[in-house]
């Protein structure tokens, strides 16, 4: 005998993603990709090709321009995850500077909820 289902909730997160860049950096390649929810967070990877060894400013900001984190690297190949909060809404901006160049990555998260009904005949 068929079960009936009803009220599955799913929750999804829809990024949208718009890059802003500001300089292009000669022989340095930065690239920030959303990876998906990890722990209640959403994950972000940065890779930075740095083939200078500068050094290179990395800065994530909120949608207040509160700083959650920042940091100086002076790898030439770097590749690093970022495990940022899930709010309900909100933006992250990527920022890497490099002298007086800069690359800036901006997301913008919102949240939907969605619900399925599934109804099975039962005989």
């Amino acid at each position: 005998m068929k079960k009936i289902i009803a009220g599955i909730a799913v929750l999804f997160i829809l990024l949208t993603a718009q890059a802003t860049i500001s300089n292009t950096i000669p022989g340095q390649l930065a690239t920030v990709t959303y990876i998906g929810i990890r722990d209640n967070g959403l994950l972000f990877e940065l890779q930075l090709n740095n083939e200078q060894t500068k050094a290179a400013y990395i800065i994530i900001k909120d949608k207040n321009g509160e700083v959650l984190y920042e940091e100086n690297f002076r790898e030439r190949k770097l590749v690093k995850r970022f495990l940022l909060p899930s709010d309900e809404s909100g933006e992250f901006i990527f920022v890497v500077r490099n002298g007086s160049n800069n690359y800036e990555k901006r997301f913008s998260v919102n949240r939907k909820q969605t619900t399925t009904i599934l109804v099975d005949e039962c005989k």
